[in-house]
């Protein structure tokens, strides 16, 4: 399995058990439900919403709208996870009983008290902007959920 497998599943993971990425705000990614089309919310006031977007890496465009107009046009594919994020997951985990993230490492403290420790580069707050490493980590943390059931 690709490292970019294990993170779209680790992402999906995050975003299942905080149901907060998936609100529909700034940030968000949204994918319209007729094409291959992804956007991104940029600024949401009240129920008005801009986003823009694109296809293959490619600007589109950008637009105004309602949220009525989002919420039929387009599917919520979530916020990004960041860090933080990350560490409010882990504590979600039935065999985690503490997570700890200090300078430049990640603690994480099971129930059956073994301990796992795994260097984290803090000056990139997103989940998919760390190591290979940093992601066979979290990956592994969720197989041995998976084994625990």
């Amino acid at each position: 399995m690709t490292t970019k497998d294990k993170l779209k599943i680790i992402t999906d993971n995050i975003r299942q058990k905080l149901p907060r990425l998936m609100e529909l705000d700034e940030g968000c990614l949204i994918k319209d439900k007729g094409t291959d089309i992804i956007g991104k919310i940029v600024h949401k006031n009240n129920d008005e919403f801009i986003f823009i977007q694109w296809m293959d890496d490619m600007y589109v465009k950008h637009s105004k709208c309602s949220l009525e107009y989002l919420e039929n046009r387009f599917k919520s594919l979530g916020k990004e996870p960041m860090l933080t994020d990350v560490l409010a997951w882990l504590s979600l985990l039935k065999e985690v009983s503490l997570c700890y993230l200090d300078n430049n490492s990640l603690l994480v403290i099971e129930k059956s008290g073994k301990f796992y420790y795994q260097v984290i580069d803090i000056t990139k707050p997103y989940l998919k902007d760390q190591s290979k490493e940093v992601i066979d980590f979290l990956y592994n943390l969720i197989e041995n959920e998976k084994i625990t059931k």
